[in-house]
């Protein structure tokens, strides 16, 4: 199924990389960039490259039980599904994906004793 996104395509590698420098002060390391892109796949749409050309929205269903690796460069599966490489998502779920993870942290107050 093709669908086009709203909004032009960015890898997912590179997206997460520009998430990360939007709210964090210090260097992304590549545990924090795989972390970081395991919370985008499951708050924003993701696409494939189709062979053939063109994108494939991934259903929650394709998604289901993937884990991110190598910074969100691909998605493996440990029921022995193919991983899933040549990812994307577009520019206006990257503005969205900044948005919410750049909300606000909940400071705590110190405990007393």
């Amino acid at each position: 199924m093709q669908e086009s996104p709203t909004g032009a395509l960015i890898s997912l590698e590179i997206a997460v990389r520009c998430i990360f420098s939007a709210i964090y002060d210090d260097a992304p390391s590549h545990e924090r960039l795989t972390g970081l892109a395991q919370a985008v796949v499951a708050l924003v749409p993701l696409y494939r490259s189709l062979p053939q050309g063109g994108f494939s929205p991934l259903t929650e269903n394709q998604l289901r039980d993937g884990l991110t690796r190598d910074a969100g460069t691909v998605i493996e599966f440990r029921d022995g599904r193919p991983a899933l490489t040549d990812l994307f998502i577009s520019s206006t779920s990257l503005e969205r994906a900044i948005a919410m993870l750049a909300e606000p942290r909940v400071n705590p107050e110190p405990l007393r004793a």
